[in-house]
């Protein structure tokens, strides 16, 4: 059976003048890369890419489009240091359906090791959500 240690990154965004948004990402990662995994990239993505084709998790999680691809609609990153737990804080996700948070892990020596990634969600002003992503080695 596969265990899963759990590291909690908090992600705020502002609508244009609106009140802040809050938006709770449980990242899980398998629990054999929890020796391993040093560190986190995180984004968050708006659902169609700046060329009108629309973003979707698989096209990330196997390589077919790099996160930091100028075509693609970024609202936030962060990279985080993972040592027992980490919380981060993204400031810029904008209110809007069909937002995708796309999770890198990487090792000491800033290899991309594993990856994980959630879409279809729904920030709404004003409220908050709960988003899980599942981080799993590459193959």
């Amino acid at each position: 059976m596969m265990q899963r240690c759990g590291l909690l990154l908090v992600v705020l965004g502002a609508a244009c003048g609106g009140p802040a948004l809050v938006v709770h990402t449980a990242v899980r990662l398998d629990a054999q890369l929890a020796g391993e995994v040093t560190s986190l990239n995180v984004y968050a993505f708006g659902p169609e890419r700046k060329d009108g084709v629309m973003l979707t998790c698989p096209t990330l999680m196997l390589g077919d489009v790099a996160p930091t691809d100028k075509r693609l609609d970024l609202l936030d990153s962060a990279v985080v240091a993972v040592s027992g737990g980490a919380t981060v804080t993204l400031d810029e996700v904008a209110a809007g359906p069909n937002r995708l948070v796309y999770v890198e892990g990487k090792n000491a020596g800033g290899v991309v090791i594993a990856n994980g990634c959630t879409e279809y969600i729904k920030v709404e002003e004003g409220a908050s959500s709960e988003v899980e992503v599942d981080v799993y080695r590459l193959q």
